[in-house]
């Protein structure tokens, strides 16, 4: 009956102790530990001192099976008077502190709201801090000659002259011309500028455009460098590079043409950059596009060749003559090259009526004009 007894009031105690706003005295505390003891050890033990923490050993007689929760000794707010029944040594200093459950403080929460703190503070920074200009990229001793040399020319406007990079052995710079926007190219000595000569009629965006070609055997390498306006209104520099073997270029002419293009050649055009535009009956009338626009015939009685060459940013008709032909190339951004052919009338082709003035044909030579 006695254990049966001391188990129901350590099962009260334990109760009491551990519910929710509950708390133990420390004569309850005590007693609860020599229940909770095994009875061959209960014996008095003295009260811990207010700062420190107890644990309550476990048996075979208690249902807890992990270790007990530690029971902080804190004082109350209002700690209850003292009665003229208390006695002992508890009594005469004064009214015990109340046994309450410890309670972690919530340090988590807090480390979350200083780093979220700190991450706002580094991201608002980051917006409101100025942004570094980049600095342009470094120049070789050659680079920096050609450089000097660029700024010397006095083409371009004032401290507007700017070195953008190196690709495939392209260096390119950007400038302005009476505030338009210029590209320069250089390869192995070589130098193209091209420049934006005005607005377009058709309200497009013309860029400029420079062009270099170099030889290496029968290897021709294409170099083209441009600017294309950025969504923020800046001029970005964009470098191609494209090679091309003789056999490439060549294999769409016949033997014919290309005895024709040999002689194009030796008369100072570049061969990969022509291409056949039409034909007045069986001469072939070439053109070029690259830094020049060229218009240009091979006489077949006399091997000479008729050229006229003009920049390619220039709006006006090209044109040369051959025999009694009239040749006449015109550019279009709408509608690419055009070619007219024209055919002067000679005194022993036409006859004409002086009375009424009427001509008309000597014969019936049917004539290509294109």
């Amino acid at each position: 009956m006695a254990d049966s007894a001391d188990a129901a009031r350590r099962r009260e105690l334990q109760r009491r102790a551990f519910a929710a706003g509950g708390g133990l005295t420390p004569e309850e505390a005590e007693e609860l530990r020599m229940l909770s003891a095994p009875a061959d050890v209960r014996e008095p033990a003295a009260l811990p001192p207010a700062s420190v923490t107890a644990e309550m050993p476990v048996t075979a007689e208690t249902p807890v099976t992990a270790k007990a929760p530690e029971i902080a000794y804190a004082a109350t707010e209002e700690p209850p008077a003292a009665s003229d029944s208390d006695t002992g040594p508890e009594s005469a200093a004064g009214p015990a502190p109340a046994i309450t459950r410890a309670r972690r403080p919530r340090r988590a929460l807090a480390v979350l709201i200083a780093v979220a703190a700190l991450v706002l503070g580094v991201g608002v920074g980051w917006l409101s801090a100025p942004r570094a200009v980049q600095a342009a990229p470094t120049m070789t001793a050659e680079q920096q000659k050609i450089d000097a040399e660029i700024v010397a020319s006095g083409d371009f406007d004032a401290e507007s002259v700017r070195f953008r990079g190196e690709k495939d052995g392209a260096a390119i710079w950007s400038a302005t011309q009476k505030e338009k926007p210029c590209v320069v190219l250089s390869v192995d000595g070589q130098r193209s500028t091209g420049c934006v000569s005005g607005e377009r009629p058709d309200g497009g965006i013309d860029f400029p455009v420079a062009q270099v070609q170099t030889q290496d055997g029968d290897t021709r390498t294409s170099f083209t460098a441009y600017l294309i306006p950025t969504l923020s209104g800046e001029w970005a520099p964009v470098v191609d590079s494209m090679a091309m073997t003789a056999s490439d270029w060549q294999a769409q002419y016949t033997p014919e043409e290309l005895e024709l293009l040999d002689i194009l050649e030796k008369d100072g055009l570049n061969g990969s950059d022509l291409e056949i535009l039409g034909y007045d009956g069986d001469i072939p009338v070439w053109s070029t596009y690259g830094p020049e626009r060229c218009l240009a015939a091979v006489d077949p009685d006399t091997s000479t060749v008729q050229q006229h060459c003009t920049d390619r940013d220039a709006e006006s008709t090209l044109e040369i003559a051959l025999g009694d032909s009239i040749y006449q190339a015109v550019w279009s951004d709408r509608r690419g090259t055009s070619l007219t052919i024209l055919k002067q009338a000679t005194s022993s082709q036409v006859t004409c009526d002086t009375e009424t003035g009427d001509c008309t044909w000597v014969d019936d030579t049917p004539v290509d004009v294109g």
